[in-house]
């Protein structure tokens, strides 16, 4: 019997299923014991102990209860590890897909619980049609819900070319492949021979696929924000699945982007609905576009009608886009009580808005006290994109009141959420502040999440980590990391990158090199750049005078 097995005070609370491939194991009767997860890979009942997991004997099932007692314990606490360390990467062609990492060796086993895992990562349940999923290592869980098709072959390209570098990597990889989940069907996609990829779509897998040509998109906020142009012909084909808040929400994140035409269509689409509460908030995004347009008259006319319906969802967001258009005429009084109306009928993504907004309101009209307690109340709310934007908001607060500490503790805690929208700029914003403070190892790990989310800020986040391996002592990095980005698309982060490379060759002795460098850098865009290249080439001016 495991020593540590007598040891423990309560060993049913160290039990965690592991995902292994069943080759590793000569005796059978162990694999009898584990169910079949993916094609080769079996859920073994282990115990979680400081030195490693350690994969329990029969016997040693037995002495805990027996297989059935064991596998119920493993399953709850692996339900319990949560999905912190979750982000959204994207690439090319809209690709897309979940990353779940943690420093574990049971986060592969979450494919198990994949019916929990994707509803607490997106917010919505597990498509009929499943998901592709791949577990490179045990430290990591990928997967990309299947919705439509419309991206399924640039997410599987993308899905696969990043599981099998993960896999490449490890010392202790489990698979390279992507598998198809299904509640009753799981299939192989792809797999490699001498570094290939192939692709195979079994008839289960291609008539699934098939059953998704031309459905609308069940897309979040995030996806209808992140390509205007592509929203707009989704709207234009009827091809987006409404509901009440991703309709009021997308229309504000459109507005706050310049883009009200696209808004327009998508209050036209939503005004058609067979579902009547999607029709309210059709009306409703038309009442906060005609504001918008200096209409406030029209709009606060219909919104007046809107606070009769008996739907507390459609008269909690009456009444807080109704502040939305006092506030727009100054009419601060009124647009603060509405906001407070809102806030007091407890729906909760409604009062979370109203909080946001009234914060907005009071810290405009010099009560930062008041605005601070009313992100709070938004932060607490339990709705997840309005809580990480208040928790950013703090940082912003505590950042204006000389609280870095408090400041750098909120813009973590808005890092760390699950909505990649606010959770990168966050984590940018950390980066910058732990760096400043020579926090070089936490601030690494905060711009390497940025670095490797496709968000629009990671290539000024590799720029950051070049200065971190600086700061380090290790300029060979460094450079590897300005390189990267003075040839890339953002030319911003190029330009801060040119005149980093030219920095670095000065600091080498190459001054040709650095010459011809700071003045690229001084040629750029950026008028910060140029004014930083233009004081070096005049100090290695002077210099070349003096010599």
């Amino acid at each position: 019997m495991y020593d540590d097995l007598d040891n423990a005070r309560d060993p049913h609370s160290k039990l965690m299923p592991l995902l292994l491939h069943e080759s590793e194991f000569d005796d059978p009767r162990p694999i009898s014991l584990a169910p079949p997860m993916l094609p080769g890979l079996r859920l073994f009942m282990a115990l979680d102990l400081p030195e490693g997991p350690h994969v329990l004997s029969v016997s040693e099932q037995q002495d805990l209860g027996g297989s059935t007692v064991v596998y119920g314990h493993a399953m709850e606490n692996l339900a319990n590890l949560g999905i912190d360390g979750l982000k959204l990467r994207r690439g090319a062609d809209g690709a897309r897909f979940y990353q779940l990492t943690q420093d574990s060796p049971f986060i592969a086993s979450l494919v198990s619980l994949l019916r929990a895992v994707v509803p607490a990562a997106t917010g919505r349940e597990l498509p009929a049609a499943g998901a592709l999923v791949a577990v490179p290592t045990g430290r990591h869980l990928l997967f990309h819900p299947l919705e439509n098709l419309s991206i399924f072959a640039a997410s599987l390209n993308a899905m696969g070319n990043h599981a099998h570098a993960l896999y490449a990597e490890a010392d202790d990889g489990l698979s390279p492949s992507v598998f198809w989940w299904h509640h009753l069907h799981v299939a192989q996609v792809t797999s490699f021979e001498n570094g290939e990829a192939t692709i195979t779509i079994d008839k289960e897998f291609q008539a699934v696929l098939e059953s998704l040509e031309g459905q609308p998109v069940p897309a979040s906020a995030e996806d209808l924000l992140a390509s205007p142009d592509q929203t707009r012909q989704l709207l234009a084909k009827s091809r987006v699945l409404l509901d009440f808040d991703l309709v009021l929400e997308v229309t504000g994140g459109l507005l706050g982007r310049g883009h009200a035409d696209i808004a327009r269509l998508l209050a036209k689409q939503a005004g058609k609905s067979g579902d009547r509460k999607v029709r309210a908030a059709g009306n409703l995004a038309d009442a906060l576009l005609d504001a918008a347009e200096g209409k406030a008259k029209r709009a606060l006319s219909a919104l007046k009608s809107m606070a009769k319906s008996n739907d507390p969802d459609v008269v909690a967001e009456a009444a807080s886009v109704r502040g939305m258009v006092l506030e727009q005429q100054n009419r601060m009084q009124e647009a603060e009580q509405q906001y407070r109306l809102a806030m007091g009928m407890r729906r909760p993504t409604a009062a979370g808005r109203a909080a946001l907004n009234l914060a907005a309101l009071l810290v405009r009209t010099g009560d930062d006290a008041g605005a601070v307690t009313a992100l709070q109340i938004a932060r607490t709310g339990g709705v997840p994109h309005l809580a990480a934007q208040a928790a950013v908001e703090l940082a912003v607060a505590c950042e204006r009141a000389g609280d870095a500490e408090m400041a750098m503790r909120y813009y973590l805690e808005g890092a760390q959420a699950p909505v990649p929208e606010v959770a990168t700029p966050a984590a940018f914003v950390l980066g910058e502040m732990l760096r400043e403070r020579g926090r070089l190892e936490e601030a690494r790990m905060a711009l390497e999440s940025v670095a490797t989310s496709g968000h629009e800020l990671a290539q000024s986040a590799v720029v950051r980590l070049g200065l971190v391996h600086l700061a380090t002592g290790n300029p060979a990095e460094a450079t590897v990391c300005f390189r990267s980005v003075a040839q890339g698309t953002d030319p911003d982060a190029a330009a801060h990158a040119t005149l980093q490379l030219g920095f670095l060759a000065h600091a080498q002795g190459e001054l040709e090199l650095a010459v011809d460098l700071l003045g690229k850098a001084a040629r750029s865009g950026n008028a910060q750049v140029r004014m930083r290249a233009a004081d070096a080439l005049r100090q290695l001016g002077a210099a070349g005078e003096a010599s």
